[in-house]
């Protein structure tokens, strides 16, 4: 048997799970092309064999973090909409707590709902928005919600997610802190009744007087 060991074949999977490994210990600050390819222990023209530039590499790290996020809210019941967007809110920043540099490359694009400069729009930005907006837009209709349009909604519910999620990542002692998402969500649903319809939404810890 002899004593060198075959090095594996050089894939665009094996890359991008080499990635995700390095963004997520330290950061996609951390992640270059030519320290990639000496980690993966090939030359650079090697790698360019499978991806064309960082930029392409950073768009296949975003498009891994939102299939991820997909699948994760997709194992959820919608059919209780107030309940569905609390569970959605705590996988939201649990899932940046857990993957933080998936979680930064991932917004480095946008849905086609948010304009901005540059082609910076991604279907798979865009398929984790629309779930969210899907929800959002019978959730209104049932005049579960109301107060504003349904996509007004959803990107006031992402931004407040991403708020929560980017506070409960500045310190070890923050991440413990579900009780912020609650609280967060407990204020929308309770600003978005639509009026006449009673006073809020009971929260978790808010249970209906009757």
């Amino acid at each position: 048997m002899s004593g060198t060991e075959e090095r594996p074949p050089l894939t665009e999977e094996a890359i991008l799970a080499r990635s995700i490994e390095i963004v997520d210990a330290t950061g996609i600050e951390s992640l270059s092309l030519r320290s990639l390819a000496r980690d993966l222990g090939v030359s650079a023209p090697a790698l360019y064999d499978h991806i064309e530039s960082k930029e392409s590499l950073m768009r296949l790290l975003a498009r891994e973090g939102y299939a991820n996020l997909t699948a994760r809210w997709a194992e959820l019941d919608s059919a209780d909409i107030p309940a569905w967007i609390r569970a959605t809110s705590h996988s939201y920043v649990g899932f940046a707590l857990d993957r933080p540099g998936l979680f930064a490359a991932m917004f480095r694009y946008r849905p086609i709902f948010v304009s901005g400069p540059g082609a910076l729009e991604d279907a798979a930005a865009t398929a984790v928005f629309q779930q969210s907006l899907a929800v959002i837009e019978r959730a209104v209709a049932a005049k579960i919600l109301g107060g504003a349009s349904p996509l007004e909604l959803a990107l006031a519910l992402w931004t407040a997610m991403h708020g929560a999620a980017t506070v409960l990542s500045m310190s070890p002692e923050m991440r413990q802190a579900d009780w912020l998402v609650d609280l967060m969500i407990d204020g929308l649903l309770a600003g978005w009744k639509p009026a006449g319809t009673g006073d809020g939404i009971p929260g978790p810890s808010s249970p209906d007087a009757g």
